[in-house]
């Protein structure tokens, strides 16, 4: 998904997003984002284009439902810490788009997603 209206808790872009690569692009890792309300933390990587003015993140397991219009919110320190959050521009393509199957595992959507209820259960049936 990207980003170009990013709102930084500290004023500006983290020190890493600062430091240019030789393709014009920086990389944050270690950072977990939220898309929707109550969902569980997503790991992810971030980059973000200078010339583009353009954050890019990278989720490391398919994320239901990633909305233009809807914010993403970045976190670090296991999600202790929030770095920011802004409108979501755009997404990448899903898998349906792509002709793929989907993964057997998922990242949860939110607190009342049937495969959390149903690990919650089984949990308490063990």
């Amino acid at each position: 998904m990207d980003s170009t209206k990013f709102n930084w808790i500290g004023g500006d872009l983290p020190p890493p997003l600062l430091q240019q690569s030789e393709d014009d692009a920086s990389l944050l890792q270690g950072i977990s984002c939220r898309t929707r309300h109550l969902q569980p933390l997503a790991e992810c990587e971030v980059s973000y284009n200078a010339n583009a003015k353009r954050l890019r993140v990278i989720f490391q397991r398919p994320i239901r439902a990633v909305t233009p219009g809807q914010t993403a919110a970045l976190y670090t320190a296991g999600g202790l810490i929030c770095l920011g959050g802004g409108p979501i521009q755009s997404r990448g393509p899903s898998y349906h788009e792509m002709g793929k199957p989907l993964p057997l595992i998922l990242h949860p959507s939110g607190h009342n997603d049937i495969s959390l209820i149903r690990s919650s259960y089984s949990n308490i049936q063990n």
